[in-house]
């Protein structure tokens, strides 16, 4: 009895899981949009753009009646002068110290753990 009714119960839930042609109920339109490239489906979700020329029809070629041309200038005048402070830069001649390490040279310390000073004396 259990049997059937997981059988059923199972039957059920892939008609009500499997898609329905037209999207919910078959409610929604396609719609084209045109556009001046192709899409590539590279993989499930992944598109790429590609650059496709579209040749698009001079229907009417229209006259130049008048070129306007440029009869004055307008000048800007000038609200309030901000006065820019001018920075003269002078070069001043520092000493330098630059320090000298001397690196002692130990045997122990080439030895990185097992070296003397790291061990501790615990060998």
């Amino acid at each position: 009895m259990y049997t059937k009714l997981a059988l059923v119960a199972l039957l059920v839930a892939v008609v009500v899981a499997s898609p329905v042609p037209g999207g919910h109920g078959g409610h929604h339109k396609h719609v084209t949009i045109h556009v001046p490239y192709k899409v590539h489906t590279i993989h499930h979700h992944h598109v790429s753009k590609v650059p496709y020329p579209v040749h698009v029809p001079v229907v009417k070629e229209v006259q130049v009646v008048k070129e306007v041309p440029i009869v004055k200038h307008v000048p800007v005048p000038v609200v309030k002068h901000v006065p820019v402070p001018v920075i003269k830069k002078v070069e001043v001649e520092k000493k330098v110290y630059v320090p000298v390490h001397h690196h002692e040279h130990h045997i122990e310390e080439e030895h990185g753990w097992e070296g003397e000073s790291l061990s501790h004396g615990w060998n």
